[in-house]
């Protein structure tokens, strides 16, 4: 509880407090100081912010880049993709001795291959769960490139965009192979 300590003033200031001195309503200078009572050790730290509990976050983990067909593709005939992600990662720490937690959740997969880039907001699967097809047109090696964007969560709430996301990629090296027929006569 804030209490009074009335003193006397020396020049323009209380007591050398660096306080002005007042004149009150009878014209005398006169120095009231409101004081405070001392920190008794028993406040709390306060709680952690949300960038705090982003420190306690996981490394994002990579997918998996999954094809059908699954070895090899062929020109003219569509190549499925699909991603195999975890559906989250969590940590855990503390912060100032409070208790945070950091959740990753996966919300976005772009594929890129042959120039062409689509995003995604699931991972898709094999059928019939497929989301994503890309038709070669040439016998090669055709790069394929999944960036997977993860979203963080934290006990705090959410954290400045800088720290609320991660993005992992994973590259694969897509055979695509003609396929040739040959007429006999037997």
């Amino acid at each position: 509880m804030p209490g009074t300590l009335n003193q006397g003033c020396q020049g323009t200031s209380c007591d050398g407090l660096g306080i002005p001195c007042a004149v009150d309503l009878g014209g005398v200078n006169s120095c009231t100081v409101i004081t405070y009572p001392t920190n008794t050790g028993t406040n709390t730290p306060p709680p952690p912010t949300a960038n705090e509990a982003a420190a306690h976050c996981p490394t994002a983990p990579t997918s998996a880049i999954n094809t059908n067909p699954a070895t090899r593709g062929y020109p003219g005939l569509a190549t499925w993709l699909w991603a195999r992600t975890p559906p989250n990662a969590a940590g855990t720490g503390t912060v100032r001795g409070h208790p945070v937690w950091c959740l990753l959740t996966p919300t976005r997969w772009t594929w890129t291959t042959d120039g062409h880039t689509t995003t995604t907001r699931a991972p898709g699967g094999p059928a019939p769960h497929h989301l994503l097809d890309h038709t070669y047109e040439t016998a090669d090696d055709h790069p394929i490139t999944l960036t997977v964007t993860w979203t963080a969560t934290t006990s705090a709430g959410t954290p400045s965009p800088n720290l609320a996301t991660q993005t992992t990629t994973t590259h694969l090296t897509y055979p695509v192979r003609e396929i040739r027929s040959i007429m006999t006569t037997d």
